[in-house]
């Protein structure tokens, strides 16, 4: 019962927030607004499918089967999920296509109110926002609490939710969501995804190199199988390890190529000396202001 209200909800949220999406990218082009490109509205659809993917049918019935599908579910609703989200800049987007009876009161308990402002900063911090990521990210793989969220409905909500939302406060930081900006200079974003990074492989390698089984919610009999809780233990390792070790490389390099891009913009050329015996250039000298 507490899944099949936890999947309505998830579908009803998502659909609500993409209906809102889809309004205000319409009501601002109406207006001669600002819109996001049409490939940042293909990147927040992308992260609103994902969601849906991970908490909804297959894939999270089959985690509570497997350690492995498990963990893809994790790393989808952490590493995939929430940049495509920020990627697409919803933020004023949405907020743009509320119903007009709710835009002024969400507007301003949003952007006005100043305890929520506070809270908003904070959790945006990029230290508050790395240690929220890696605590979670620890907390929730320590194997009594992982096996709390395998047999228990509510608490495997909870467990969702406490990966996603960091993930996205953590994601805010490496993603210039318009109309925000991360504060951290590119050297500082490099380091902040690094720390990450290895924080996220060092719990694959220790899943990976377990000679024991750690989450006893996986030793129960499974049909149609003959894939160990073991084995199962440490493909899900190896996801977490390699895989998302791989993955992470992609903001990495995104974050230098965009740094030495800038670098490059910003360097001053040298001026071009003209030959003593070079004809001037009717075309240089149409645009010549002197």
């Amino acid at each position: 019962m507490v899944s099949a209200l936890t999947s309505l909800a998830v579908g009803v949220s998502c659909g609500l927030v993409s209906l809102f999406y889809a309004i205000g990218v319409t009501r601002a082009q109406r207006l001669g607004r600002t819109t996001p490109s049409l490939w940042r509205r293909i990147s927040f659809g992308s992260g609103i499918a994902l969601i849906l993917i991970s908490l909804i049918g297959p894939v999270d019935t089959l985690s509570g089967q497997y350690f492995t599908v498990h963990m893809i579910q994790h790393l989808l609703l952490m590493l995939i999920a929430p940049p495509l989200l920020l990627v697409g800049a919803p933020v004023v987007i949405v907020l743009r296509g509320l119903p007009p009876f709710l835009q002024r009161p969400v507007f301003v308990t949003v952007a006005r109110n100043r305890v929520m402002r506070r809270i908003t900063q904070t959790l945006l911090h990029s230290h508050v926002a790395l240690g929220l990521f890696l605590a979670t990210l620890w907390l929730w793989h320590v194997p009594q609490l992982y096996s709390a969220a395998v047999n228990d409905d509510l608490v495997h909500l909870l467990e969702h939710t406490l990966f996603f939302w960091p993930s996205v406060f953590f994601w805010w930081n490496v993603v210039d969501s318009w109309p925000f900006r991360a504060r951290l200079s590119a050297p500082r974003r490099l380091l902040y995804i690094f720390f990450a990074t290895a924080g996220l492989k060092l719990v694959g390698v220790l899943i990976t190199v377990s000679g024991q089984v750690l989450y006893t919610a996986y030793l129960l009999p499974r049909e149609g199988t003959a894939l160990a809780a073991l084995d199962d233990q440490r493909i899900g390792g190896l996801i977490m390890w390699m895989g998302g070790g791989l993955y992470m490389l992609l903001p990495l390099a995104i974050v230098f190529f965009r740094w030495a891009q800038q670098d490059a913009m910003a360097a001053p050329s040298a001026p071009v000396r003209p030959s003593a015996n070079a004809a001037p250039s009717p075309q240089s000298n149409a645009h010549d202001p002197l």
